[in-house]
């Protein structure tokens, strides 16, 4: 009886020893798809964000040359625009009396304060400055100054002188000859006035 289960036991044991070990190992997870993608894309995706940057970084390069050849080309254009004001403004003050007895050409005059409207309306660039200083007003109220009062001033004087001639009237010049002088010298200071009202703005918009 022990012989024969001895007997059992060895035959199972043999059998266990000559069965094959099978061992399951466990199935590595798939990676995922964006990670594949990128991957894939790498090689191009460094080149082509280089080139996106460099065109980018161009234009505004380009955009900014360009804004600043604007801004200086406008800048050339108020230059222009001031000294042609400036110098035709300036031809006035050689016709204004700078004594009280100079002679007076109050017609040349006149044309020269009228010489000047036309710059002022002409003025593209710098108009928006000019209005807010009111210049055209100030200088329309000059030529009304000059056609009338100063032109009164000397037609009475010329009248006086005239009618003295013939009745000896000497008080009738002398209050007509105060007149012109005093006519004189309020288109001079208004003059005066609007000469450094222009070269101060001037220099202001020119940052000279």
């Amino acid at each position: 009886m022990i012989f024969h289960t001895v007997s059992m036991i060895a035959v199972l044991v043999d059998q266990i020893a000559q069965a094959p070990v099978v061992v399951q190992r466990a199935q590595p997870a798939a990676e995922p798809e964006w990670k594949w993608w990128f991957t894939a894309l790498a090689p191009w995706v460094g080149p082509l964000l280089s080139c996106v940057v460099s065109i980018y970084v161009a234009w505004k390069v380009f955009n900014w040359q360009g804004r600043k050849d604007r801004e200086q080309w406008i800048r050339d254009q108020k230059l222009g625009e001031w000294r042609e004001l400036i110098s035709v403004v300036a031809s006035v003050e050689d016709l204004i009396p700078i004594l009280i007895d100079e002679k007076l050409d109050l017609d040349a005059l006149k044309q020269a304060i009228l010489r000047v409207i036309p710059y002022l309306r002409n003025r593209l660039f710098i108009n928006k400055d000019l209005q807010e200083i009111g210049f055209g007003e100030e200088w329309g109220e000059l030529l009304k100054f000059a056609l009338s009062d100063l032109s009164n001033a000397k037609n009475s004087l010329d009248a006086a002188r005239i009618h003295s001639a013939i009745n000896n009237a000497n008080l009738e010049i002398e209050s007509a000859y105060k007149k012109l002088k005093e006519a004189k010298i309020e288109i001079r200071n208004r003059y005066g006035k609007l000469q450094k009202k222009l070269l101060e703005t001037s220099e202001k918009y020119l940052g000279t």
